[in-house]
């Protein structure tokens, strides 16, 4: 190749991937969102003592950014941590 196209990175990768990769983590969002609303509604008469929510899978850090401050509109404590013994992500809600 002689010339180095110069539409490269815009029309072959980055446009496409981010579009495959917002519908993607949309979803997943959504389906966090839906299991955490259940979760809380389950166990609603122990918000004040603390919840802890285990995620199954590893979740992107942009998704719990994103639970976190919904969760903090709706006047949630909420923090995020790495267990270390369970050897899973988990969310804090008070």
């Amino acid at each position: 190749m002689e010339q180095f196209p110069e539409d490269f990175y815009k029309t072959k990768y980055v446009d496409n991937e981010r579009k495959i990769n917002y519908k993607n983590r949309m979803n997943k969002l959504k389906q966090y969102r839906k299991k955490i609303h259940e979760f809380i509604e389950n166990n609603k008469n122990n918000v004040k003592n603390g919840l802890i929510y285990e995620f199954e899978k590893f979740p992107d850090s942009g998704i719990i950014r994103e639970l976190i401050n919904e969760l903090r509109l709706r006047e949630f404590k909420v923090s995020s941590n790495f267990d270390i013994y369970r050897d899973k992500q988990i969310l804090i809600i008070n």
